[in-house]
């Protein structure tokens, strides 16, 4: 068995791959495609939060204010943010 290098460019999956409008700056992109999908994707995703539950969220940084934007449209009734 033989151990090859990892490839000088990283594969990426064409799904996985978002075109860009050139009027958003990068800031506002890797905001929204880094602490958005981070923070909705771990209320829906890993926490499961049905409608109806309380939520509590440690920090307000961009994952916690997008977890909070994510509890919300989740339906949680009380959101807690620390």
């Amino acid at each position: 068995m033989s151990l090859k290098p990892p490839p000088a460019l990283p594969f990426l999956l064409h799904r996985s791959l978002v075109k860009i409008d050139k009027s958003i700056s990068f800031e506002d992109a890797s905001l929204f495609g880094c602490a958005v999908v981070t923070g909705v994707g771990a209320v829906l995703n890993t926490a499961r939060v049905a409608p109806g539950s309380s939520v509590a969220v440690l920090g307000l940084g961009g994952v916690g204010l997008a977890s909070v934007l994510g509890a919300a449209a989740a339906g949680a009734t009380r959101v807690v943010a620390v």
